[in-house]
């Protein structure tokens, strides 16, 4: 009985302090927590965005559906996780190919979100989005993803977020990797 007892507690913690992977739900939480946290404001000056032409109206972001970084991109964001010891993070996570879909991403109003197959004609966008896909830590209580954002030839900056999880997914802190 008294084995019975410790065999059912030790089950019973494990399972306790096991976290399961994040559902598909949660990534695109986080895809809608970064978009509001650089894109979500009133305007674009307090998003941060201050080099953006204010004199034009703007009624759409185009996000690029798919997760194909830049090689680059992804090195810059490996020397950057190798240089400060992230080793909970892997840069091949954040290189798997995956094709986002932006009708799930929910909680997210600034712009309408517009991709290669829903483009409207007349559209006027601020620029164009794409995201890796996520690395998560091994108590799936901490991400990073690492986004493009280009406005033009010589216009735009990669930025990798630090996210984490107590209730919901939130922001810990951004890292830019690059500014053109």
């Amino acid at each position: 009985m008294k084995t019975d007892f410790c065999i059912l507690t030790l089950l019973i913690v494990s399972f306790l302090g096991c976290k399961s992977e994040p559902s598909e739900i949660e990534e695109y939480q986080i895809l809608s927590e970064v978009l509001n946290h650089s894109y979500g404001h009133p305007t674009d000056d307090e998003n941060g965005l201050g080099w953006v032409d204010l004199s034009e109206d703007y009624n759409a972001l185009f996000v690029i559906k798919h997760t194909n970084q830049i090689p680059s991109d992804i090195g810059i964001v490996g020397q950057y996780l190798k240089f400060n010891n992230y080793s909970e993070f892997s840069v091949d996570e954040l290189k798997k190919y995956r094709e986002w879909d932006i009708e799930r991403i929910t909680g997210y109003d600034r712009y309408q979100l517009e991709s290669e197959g829903n483009k409207e004609s007349g559209s006027h966008y601020i620029g164009r989005i794409q995201f890796s896909s996520i690395s998560f830590n091994k108590g799936f209580d901490r991400a990073i993803i690492y986004t493009s954002y280009m406005c033009g030839g010589e216009c735009g900056e990669g930025l990798l977020f630090h996210l984490s999880k107590s209730n919901k997914w939130e922001i810990e802190k951004v890292e830019v990797m690059w500014v053109s």
